[in-house]
């Protein structure tokens, strides 16, 4: 089954919604081959922009979008519908301040209280060193900013991190957020399930 996104919202076989200009629509598809488990990627994405009465641009003088350089996709149990959130200028902060709509949307009622204002940051570190023939990535740095607790797990490896430490990660490794476990874990006793934001980059 491939999915669709609009506006960053997921829509599932049949739903409907409305939407403006200036929308993107991302057709998602999960790699031939590929675990059970694995989130679905963007292979197609298409951007509705107002016809401003202007004839087209030639293309050489026509500026084609960005792509981001990495984002991060939403998934759990404790989720209603899975999100994306891309990089804007090499960064992604991830709180309700900076994603009101999703997190009311998407998240179940009950785990919207264990989200901060401001949760955790991921940007991209200046590249060092001396020039090379091909371009190299930037290295990305998790940095966490709430007083609630935030995991990194890596190939089963799992990582606490308290407020103001940071680590480095990369494609695949996922976030995760607390959600009131007695037992101070991701999913435990008392938790309201689990909420997790997957990193992915081209």
């Amino acid at each position: 089954v491939n999915h669709v996104m609009v506006a960053g919202r997921h829509l599932q076989k049949g739903q409907q919604t409305t939407t403006q200009v200036k929308t993107t629509f991302d057709f998602l598809a999960v790699p031939p081959g590929s675990p059970p488990a694995t989130v679905p990627q963007c292979f197609l994405r298409l951007e509705l922009v107002p016809e401003d009465g202007h004839p087209e641009a030639p293309p050489a003088a026509q500026s084609p979008r960005k792509r981001p350089s990495f984002w991060l996709e939403l998934s759990g149990s404790a989720v209603l519908e899975t999100r994306r959130v891309d990089a804007s200028d090499g960064k992604i902060v991830v709180g309700r301040a900076w994603q009101f709509d999703l997190h009311k949307k998407a998240l179940r009622e009950e785990v919207q209280t264990f989200v901060s204002r401001e949760h955790f940051r991921i940007e991209e570190l200046a590249s060092g060193g001396a020039a090379t023939a091909f371009p190299q990535k930037k290295m990305l740095r998790l940095t966490a900013l709430s007083s609630n607790p935030i995991w990194m797990s890596r190939s089963g490896q799992v990582q606490q991190l308290s407020k103001e430490d940071f680590v480095e990660v990369d494609s695949g490794d996922r976030i995760l957020l607390y959600t009131g476990a007695r037992d101070g874990t991701p999913d435990g006793p008392g938790s309201v399930g689990q909420l997790i934001w997957t990193l992915q980059r081209d």
